[in-house]
């Protein structure tokens, strides 16, 4: 029983991670082909419009994609749940609906805050139907996580990046669209990928409204989006104050390797679909959650070590291979990004608590205070220690997530974990990156003695966390 249950949490996280990996390659193979038909002026505009569609996408979810989860999982009476998918896509329909009439009625207005002119106002109006269409396609591949239908969730996903591919390829590259026809590529496939969840997805699931739980999951769920400018704060305002004490040239730098760094995220977020099903489907029988919580927490931080310090070890090969000499200082940041992005995943696990007690009040809040310490700690690190200043404000602060989370859930939730192995996972950890560091940073070794010394001991490092997970694997087999 409980190596299926572990065998098939693997399989879901392997599924949507090469879902995500999918993406975010054909996004990169499609670059070079953007950047000689798009100039460096439209991308920055598309680049704002992101940033713009971001924050408003929880004002488009209103937060219930979290909620939803939580009442299905208490629901026992089928025919209940299924009315819960379709109450939750009328109420975000209604609101995208109304959220597309007021942007596209102040269009002009926020055309000319955000970018100073008015003439990109269609734009933004392309991006929010785009940002509409997508957000009602998510409540159908949030069902289909639920379900723990992972392999159909990446077929659907794969076809999606397909198709945006094949859209932006005709619009931009042969038709010369430009930023025009590269949004347009994005909301024309979210439109054409909802109507393809409908058909495949939702006519499956039986129609019915309910009123109460209508509101409850806007009550619910939408203190979450408080969360979501936090994390908009932790992750961006560090560019301005690097530009405001250190120049354009060092935020350039940071933010290439912060890229490299960010690819870790692949990983979390490839866990945290699988997890937070996993753990809500829970809620009706948390006393099962003592023995498995445990386990995942083992195996998810051992091989979060791992990860990290294969990008401790990567960091400065890869950014003096894919990039020119004036970036590679950057190399020294991109380990501690991923560190911090990984460190995320432990702040999933220890989320349950307050998700089975519905106070994702309590979260955001946490999430809030996260996003004030990395604020002070930029202007404090920044000025003194420049580029790793920013680095080491990002890892501090995403490290209090889960401490602060852990400290309330306590009474929540109260699970044991193995405390022991973390620390002697984490001390393994710490030895194998400052000789990582050192080899790379202080001591002049010429380039084949700094990898191999590296490789071995990342190598040794990797078996050392390793031997404790791998023993239990081979223990679950035997179950």
């Amino acid at each position: 029983m409980l190596n299926n249950i572990i065998k098939n949490f693997s399989k879901d996280t392997i599924n949507y991670g090469l879902s995500g990996a999918f993406s975010k390659t054909l996004s990169f193979l499609l670059l070079p082909f953007l950047t000689q038909k798009i100039p460096p002026k439209e991308l920055g505009i598309f680049a704002l419009l992101s940033l713009f569609t971001m924050m408003l996408s929880g004002l488009s979810n209103l937060g219930t994609l979290n909620s939803l989860t939580i009442f299905y999982f208490e629901e026992e009476n089928s025919s209940k749940k299924d009315k819960l998918i379709w109450t939750n896509f009328i109420q975000l329909f209604i609101n995208n609906f109304l959220l597309v009439l007021i942007i596209t009625f102040f269009s002009k207005k926020l055309s000319t805050i955000i970018f100073g002119l008015t003439i990109y106002y269609e734009l933004i109006i392309l991006s929010i139907l785009g940002l509409s269409f997508n957000t009602l396609s998510d409540i159908f591949l949030n069902y289909l996580i639920i379900l723990r239908k992972s392999k159909k969730y990446l077929i659907l996903n794969v076809f999606k990046s397909i198709l945006f591919l094949l859209l932006a390829l005709i619009l931009v590259i042969f038709l010369n669209k430009g930023l025009e026809g590269y949004i347009f590529s994005i909301t024309i496939s979210n439109l054409f990928f909802l109507t393809l969840m409908l058909i495949i997805v939702g006519r499956k699931i039986r129609f019915g409204f309910d009123v109460d739980k209508n509101f409850k999951l806007i009550r619910v769920g939408f203190p979450t989006i408080f969360g979501l400018f936090a994390f908009i704060l932790i992750d961006f305002s560090d560019r301005k104050i690097i530009e405001l004490f250190l120049g354009l040239d060092e935020l350039g730098v940071y933010t290439v390797a912060y890229s490299f760094g960010m690819a870790a995220l692949l990983f979390t977020n490839a866990f945290s679909s699988t997890w937070a099903p996993f753990s809500n489907s829970y809620i009706n029988k948390q006393s099962e959650t003592k023995q498995l919580f445990p386990m995942v927490f083992n195996f998810y931080t051992s091989l979060s070590f791992v990860i990290s310090i294969i990008f401790f070890f990567l960091s400065k090969p890869v950014i003096q291979i894919f990039t020119e000499s004036s970036y590679h200082s950057g190399f020294m940041i991109i380990g501690i990004i991923s560190l911090s992005y990984l460190i995320k995943g432990v702040y999933m696990i220890f989320l349950p608590g307050i998700y089975y007690n519905k106070k994702l009040h309590i979260q955001s809040l946490i999430e809030w205070f996260a996003a004030i310490l990395n604020l002070g700690l930029n202007f404090l690190f920044i000025p003194k220690l420049g580029i790793l200043g920013a680095a080491l404000a990002t890892l501090l602060s995403y490290l209090s997530l889960p401490i602060l989370t852990k400290l309330y859930t306590n009474r929540l939730l109260p699970i044991d974990y193995d405390w022991s192995r973390l620390s002697k996972n984490l001390f393994v950890f710490l030895i194998c990156v400052s000789i990582i560091l050192m080899n790379s940073y202080y001591f002049s070794l010429n380039i084949i003695d700094e990898f191999l010394i590296n490789s071995i001991i990342s190598l040794i490092s990797i078996a050392i966390i390793f031997n404790e997970p791998f023993k239990e694997i081979k223990k679950l087999k035997k179950l």
